[in-house]
Order: structure tokens, then C-alpha cells, then sequence
């Protein structure tokens, strides 16, 4: 009997033994999701989420942008808060101490090749007064030094000059204003000097080379001021492009489509207008695919 009790004592104690072992792994292997953690269809917190205290997943892109109040991705949206992170680094190395931000938009010019072309980019500006020509130079050595310019908006003049700039989806511009001398550039000038930047992706550099071929197209072919001539490139494939045109943005009428094919390194217009095409001779000739097509051609 004495032998059987002692067989039982130690089963009892394997089993409690086994029992808090489980508990333990539970426990450890277990994290309770966070009232940010991003959840699945199940109402589960996905495994390896990253939500910060703000919810943005940072893994998929996504910074807290305080200026706007919410989550948004640097590559899609303009964050004012990044142009604030270069705008101190100005005044550190130069010691001149920039008003701001105000809303303002400024041009873009892209090139390539020799096909040129620019946007209009919405953004924040910083300024100054009353800044010499020595800490003007201090703010010009250090955007160069650190960011590094950008060859297609570099403009000199005698009272102005500008200087552009690209970093992480932002275009920034530098932009100075002097008194009138005809000479050189006395150190004591009282320069007033325009900080911007905006969001800019490079990759739209291929669009709006082409949107500006087409607007360069559409303003032979009818004799119109190519600044009235409004493009909107729909879709398309290297050497394909549908899109919308209105060629009187101020006037009824004179909306309607286009095709283009890449004519060795150029675009060439083959249809504009709204009337009926030619599916056929469209997709065997111009090698246009039925993806490109719908739904406002030959659907």
C-alpha cells in the first residue's frame, strides 16, 4: 500500500508539473493586441504589425504627419513637417532665422533628353529679409553639400537667382531677390530670400514629358496658345498613350480623346477628337492592346 501511494504521489506531481509548464508557454507566447494594433477580418492582431502610437504601420510606408493629422506615406503625400527638418538645419549652419510656412506654389521643369516640361507643385514656403550675400551663400554651400542641386532649375540673374533642389519625393527651390546692381554683388546687399518645397515623384516625369509633346501637337495642328490646351494622359504602355484633351478650357466645347504611338523617341498623334475609330486598323497598325482601348474605344 505504502509503495502504491508513493506511485500515485508522483504521478500527481508529473501532472502539475506538465499542467504549469503549458500555462507557462502560454503565457510567454501570448501578447495581447494593443488597442492600435492594426487587425485582421478576424478582429485578430496580424502577426508582426508595427503600428506606431499614432496606428501607422510603418512597415507599409506609413508616417504620422502632424501637420495634416493623420498617417500618410512621404512617397504619395506631402508632409509639411519634412521641408520643417531641412529649414532648421538651414538656420543652424547659417544663422539666419526663416519666417514661415505659408501655403505657395512654384514650377518644376523636368528634362530629358531634349524634351522639356513643367508642373505646378503646391507646397510650404520659408522667408527672410535683410540677409547678406556671405549667409546667402552659407544656406546655397549647404543645400548643395547635403541635398545637391538640381541641373534643370538653376536660374541667374542680376537681382535674382534660383536654385532647385531634390530629396525624398520633395522638390525644394531657393530662391534670392537683391537690390538693383548692375555690377557685382557687394557683400553688404540686403537679399530677400524664398525658401519652397513640395511633393514631387519623379516617376511622373514620363507622363508629363508626354502630356507636353501632345499639348505641343495639338497647338500646331489648330493654331491655339499652348497654355490653353488642357491634357490628361488616361493610360498607357511605353509606346502607347490614350488620354482626354480640352483644347478650349474656358469655352464650351472642344473636349475629347487622343491616341499616340512612340515615333522613334517622340510621340505622334494618330486620333483626336470624339468621333468613331477604327478598331481594327487601331490595334493591328498602331499595335493598341483592348486594356489600353476600354472603355472609350471600341469596347
Amino acid at each position: 500500500m505504502e509503495q502504491k501511494a508513493k506511485t500515485i504521489t508522483i504521478i500527481i506531481i508529473g501532472l502539475i508539473i506538465i499542467a504549469l509548464g503549458i500555462f507557462v508557454f502560454t503565457k510567454i507566447n501570448y501578447t495581447e493586441p494593443t488597442q492600435n494594433s492594426p487587425l485582421n477580418n478576424n478582429g485578430e492582431g496580424i502577426v508582426g504589425a508595427d503600428a506606431d502610437e499614432h496606428g501607422c504601420i510603418a512597415s507599409a510606408g506609413y508616417l504620422w504627419c502632424a501637420a495634416k493629422q493623420k498617417c500618410l506615406r512621404p512617397f504619395e503625400e506631402f508632409c509639411p513637417e519634412a521641408a520643417r527638418i531641412i529649414v532648421e538645419e538651414i538656420e543652424s549652419a547659417s544663422g539666419v532665422k526663416l519666417i514661415g510656412p505659408t501655403e505657395t506654389s512654384f514650377n518644376w521643369l523636368v528634362e530629358e533628353a531634349t524634351a522639356q516640361a513643367d508642373t505646378k507643385i503646391t507646397g510650404v514656403e520659408y522667408s527672410a529679409t535683410g540677409i547678406n550675400w556671405a549667409n546667402y551663400q552659407k544656406i546655397e554651400k549647404y543645400l548643395n553639400d547635403n541635398i545637391g542641386p538640381d541641373p534643370n532649375n538653376i536660374v541667374d540673374g542680376l537681382t535674382t537667382g534660383l536654385r532647385g533642389y531634390y530629396t525624398s519625393y520633395m522638390a525644394c527651390q531657393l530662391n534670392f531677390f537683391r537690390p538693383e546692381s548692375p555690377h557685382n554683388q557687394p557683400a553688404n546687399d540686403e537679399l530677400t530670400i524664398y525658401f519652397r518645397c513640395g511633393f514631387f515623384n519623379p516617376n511622373n516625369t514620363f507622363i508629363l514629358l508626354a502630356e507636353q509633346k501632345i499639348k505641343e501637337e495639338l497647338a500646331i495642328k489648330y493654331n491655339q496658345a499652348i497654355n490653353e490646351i488642357k491634357v490628361n494622359i488616361l493610360r498607357y504602355d511605353e509606346n502607347h498613350l490614350v488620354g482626354a484633351i480640352d483644347l478650349a478650357p474656358k469655352a464650351e466645347g472642344g473636349q475629347g480623346m487622343f491616341l499616340a504611338i512612340k515615333d522613334n523617341s517622340d510621340w505622334k498623334l494618330v486620333y483626336d477628337g470624339n468621333g468613331s475609330v477604327d478598331c481594327d486598323k487601331i490595334k493591328n497598325d498602331w499595335g493598341f492592346s483592348s486594356d489600353l482601348l476600354k472603355p472609350e474605344f471600341c469596347d
